[in-house]
């Protein structure tokens, strides 16, 4: 019921105000150092835009060796036969503490979906996220990562009237290897198509970041993975 009074909230408003995408320069947050001795060091927290205005994540939060990002106005919406896409690309550089390494980096996020009216495919709503991690100390591991597999689905279409929430998970297994900082990417992009006769919104709610020395999957993350979001190693260039 939360959802759906929150999607009918912005439906009315951006139907009345309207949506124009803007070019901006990048924003950058700032670094998120460790408060306590041991922990990773979240740097240059920069994100950019080609299709709106930053920021379009608020200030993150830190909380242990996690980032939380709730996006502010990270969201695609069409009606009346209007689509839309909303991209956006997260960088930082993530240190261990001094003469210690990186093991897991696990990213989680969270996104509300909405489709209404008796309308066909054409009717869609679809979410993306690739995550790129480029070791940055001597001795070259080079790239990991992959897409965001999200639950129950990365894309959602009509007929019949939807509203939930994605779920999505990546887990990067860096353990092992020595690294000690490495650059992360969230190429990030959630899109939408509508018909006469029919509306499509979705939005991203949020986005976590977590450090970990240990990863154990909880059962409702081991579910997940089952649909696909495979632990990521290490990706060599060629």
């Amino acid at each position: 019921m939360r959802i759906r009074i929150a999607v009918a909230l912005t439906l009315c408003a951006w139907a009345t105000h309207g949506v124009s995408p803007a070019v901006a320069s990048p924003f950058n947050h700032g670094d998120f150092p460790s408060p306590a001795p041991g922990g990773v060091d979240f740097l240059q927290v920069t994100e950019d835009s080609t299709t709106g205005t930053p920021p379009i994540f608020e200030e993150p939060i830190r909380a242990g060796d996690k980032l939380i990002f709730q996006p502010s106005a990270f969201a695609a919406f069409g009606f009346g036969g209007t689509s839309d896409v909303m991209s956006g690309v997260l960088t930082m550089n993530i240190r261990a503490a001094a003469g210690e390494f990186l093991d897991y980096l696990v990213l989680r996020e969270q996104a509300d979906y909405s489709l209404l009216g008796g309308g066909t495919a054409a009717t869609f709503a679809s979410i993306f996220s690739q995550v790129t991690v480029e070791d940055v100390t001597p001795g070259g591991h080079g790239l990991f990562g992959g897409p965001m597999s999200f639950s129950p689905s990365s894309s959602f279409t009509l007929p019949g009237s939807q509203f939930g929430v994605a779920e999505g998970l990546l887990v990067i297994d860096l353990s092992g290897l020595g690294i000690s900082e490495v650059k992360l990417t969230i190429d990030n992009e959630v899109s939408v198509g509508s018909e006469a006769g029919t509306t499509a919104l979705i939005q991203k709610k949020e986005l976590e970041i977590l450090h970990t020395s240990e990863y154990v999957p909880e059962p409702a993350t081991a579910t997940l993975l089952a649909f696909g979001a495979l632990v990521m190693r290490r990706r060599r260039r060629r």
